[in-house]
């Protein structure tokens, strides 16, 4: 018997997976084996999972995760003609721990064997270090994670969707590449996607399923992850290191054009998107409008919105250009004016504010002030 064989490439790659705790106590029988070991595999892992998170929180790449981007390996249930494992499975995700997969090559499976046993391990320290940070670093950690897995998943076969599927207690039904989502389940994750196309009114709905491609039912499945990744676990333990936030409310200084002179309701805009959140579509109207009436350049403006967590550069740099005047009539968007800001709940005005109906009166008066 090779215990989980077909899914270990998987865990590697996404030790997100609830699975990832049944394979843990099948190989460590507790966590206490865990966190007092001085196993070597163990104490490298728990120093990876320190690094994913400064990586993650600094926006860098970590090598030792970029490389799982490149493992493909897989050991398919559809094609195995061992079946035995169905019957001792205790759930359809159990008979992992069952496979008894033909594979003549041990060494392969002890490597990978291996390997989801560092990053299962590593995964879980990172859990421990960012749950013991505060709620700002813990969100930017999510959003950056879930990021990077989803652009994982998204070269995934639908085979292993299907298992992440029920991993997440997703109810849908995947027919070809069309995945049909229960619409209770698609509420919950699409609710907090502020894109215009992801309103309900804008999705085919059949039998209280929504039909989604591929590439959205895993956008959507980053919201679940985000969610999943953002939530405390109940381990106090010191790793010796300390993460300090470092979120910008009012400092975009980096940006030029006089960051100093934005209106608070563009710094808090522009604030949020730093900071990995979702901004509703009529303040991203607001801010590219902004920094292209002001004279930032097309690609600046696409920039500032890389860190959004729906950022797609085609479609961004179509709405950017099109707000440039570089699309459609030719004509350059205005920014909103302060009424419009407030209709929307975009405004977040200080005493500078008074007797100011636009943003850029607003920048206007306080570069002539400069002068």
């Amino acid at each position: 018997m090779k215990p989980f064989l077909p899914i270990l490439p998987f865990l590697a790659k996404y030790p997100f997976l609830k699975l990832a705790g049944k394979f843990l106590e099948f190989e460590y029988g507790s966590l206490d084996s865990i966190l007092n070991s001085n196993d070597d595999l163990i104490l490298s892992a728990k120093e990876l999972g320190i690094k994913i998170v400064e990586s993650a929180l600094k926006g860098e790449s970590c090598p030792e995760i970029e490389e799982l981007k490149d493992l493909n390996e897989q050991f398919l249930c559809d094609v195995c003609e061992v079946k035995d494992c169905k019957n001792k499975a205790e759930d359809e995700l159990d008979r992992f721990r069952f496979c008894n997969y033909p594979i003549h090559q041990s060494e392969k499976y002890f490597k990978y064997l291996k390997l989801a046993k560092k990053m299962v391990i590593a995964y879980m320290f990172s859990k421990i270090a960012i749950s013991n940070s505060n709620e700002a670093l813990r969100h930017k950690f999510a959003v950056k994670e879930a990021r990077r897995y989803r652009e994982m998943l998204e070269r995934e076969s639908v085979g292993f969707l299907k298992v992440v599927i029920s991993d997440f207690g997703i109810k849908a039904n995947v027919v070809g590449d069309v995945f049909k989502v229960d619409l209770v389940d698609y509420l919950k994750g699409a609710v907090k996607i502020k894109a215009e196309e992801w309103k309900l009114v804008n999705r085919r709905l059949e039998g209280g399923f929504v039909f989604l491609s591929k590439r959205d039912f895993i956008r959507l499945l980053e919201e679940y992850l985000r969610e999943r990744l953002s939530e405390r676990i109940g381990i106090k333990m010191d790793l010796g290191i300390r993460f300090e936030a470092k979120f910008e409310e009012i400092d975009v200084k980096d940006l030029g054009i006089k960051a100093e002179c934005y209106p608070p309701c563009m710094k808090k805009i522009l604030s949020d998107l730093r900071n990995g959140l979702n901004v509703p579509h009529s303040a991203r109207f607001a801010i590219a409008s902004f920094l292209l009436n002001i004279g930032m350049s097309v690609e600046d403006v696409i920039e500032i919105f890389r860190t959004a967590p729906d950022f797609d550069e085609d479609k961004t740099r179509y709405q950017v250009e099109h707000i440039a005047g570089q699309r459609g009539k030719g004509e350059e968007y205005i920014c909103p004016s302060c009424e419009t800001m407030r209709s929307y709940g975009n405004c977040y005005a200080d005493e500078k504010c008074s007797n100011i109906n636009h943003p850029i009166r607003y920048y206007i008066r306080c570069m002539k002030r400069k002068r």
